[in-house]
C-alpha cells in the first residue's frame, strides 16, 4: 500500500500543468520609451504569440463522384489514412497548442500532407497515394500536389480545400478518371513541438 502510495504521489505532478498569463515569457522592447510616460506602473510586456510544430496521423473518408474518361459518371466514397507534418504559428499564446489538427485558428500554418486510399467503392483503378504541399491561414486552407498509382504508371494533379478537418478535394488520373469529393480526415498528434517567439 505505502509503495503504490509513493507512486501515485511521484506521478500527481505530471498531471499538473499551469499558463501564466503575466510571466510568462513574452517581449520587452527595452530601447523603446513607455506609450505613456505619466502612467506610474509597470507596463505589460507584449505577448509573443506561439510556434507550433505537429506531425499527426489519422483516417479520411470522402463520398463523391468520378467521371471516366470516355464520359461515364460514378458514385464513390473511399476510406484512407493520411500523415501530415504541419508548422503553423498564433498571435497570442495558447493553452493546449496540440489539439486534433484543424481545430485550432492559426495565422498561418505551411506543412505537407502523405495520404494512402486502401478502400475505395468505385473498381480497382483508383490512386492510393497522393502528396501534398500544405498552406493555411485562419479557418481555410488549401493543399496541393500528385495524385499517384505506382503499380500502373498513373498520376496527375490533386488540390484540396480545408477548412478544419473537412474538405472538398478535386484530383485527376491522367488520361484516366476525374473524382471531386468532399471528405473529413481526423489526425491526432504523433509527434508535437511548440514554442514562444
Amino acid at each position: 500500500m505505502k509503495r503504490w502510495l509513493l507512486i501515485v504521489i511521484g506521478l500527481a505532478p505530471s498531471g499538473c500543468f499551469h499558463h501564466f498569463e503575466t510571466n510568462a515569457p513574452k517581449v520587452i522592447d527595452v530601447e523603446t520609451p513607455p506609450s505613456d510616460i505619466a502612467l506610474e506602473a509597470a507596463e505589460l510586456p507584449r505577448d509573443s504569440g506561439h510556434h507550433v510544430f505537429l506531425g499527426a496521423v489519422g483516417p479520411f473518408g470522402t463520398l463523391g463522384r468520378t467521371t471516366w474518361n470516355e464520359g461515364s459518371h460514378r458514385r464513390q466514397s473511399s476510406f484512407g489514412l493520411e500523415m501530415s507534418f504541419t508548422y503553423g504559428w498564433f498571435p497570442k499564446s495558447i493553452l493546449f497548442p496540440f489539439l486534433l489538427r484543424g481545430g485550432q485558428v492559426t495565422l498561418g500554418s505551411v506543412g505537407l500532407n502523405m495520404g494512402w486510399t486502401f478502400l475505395e467503392k468505385n473498381g480497382p483503378n483508383w490512386a492510393p497515394l497522393y502528396f501534398e504541399a500544405y498552406f493555411g491561414m485562419l479557418l481555410f486552407a488549401v493543399s496541393a500536389g500528385l495524385a499517384a498509382d505506382f503499380r500502373r504508371d498513373k498520376f496527375g494533379p490533386q488540390v484540396t480545400f480545408w477548412t478544419g478537418p473537412l474538405y472538398v478535394r478535386v484530383s485527376k488520373l491522367v488520361g484516366e478518371r476525374r473524382d471531386v469529393v468532399i471528405g473529413v480526415a481526423l489526425e491526432l498528434p504523433l509527434l508535437a513541438l511548440s514554442w514562444s517567439k
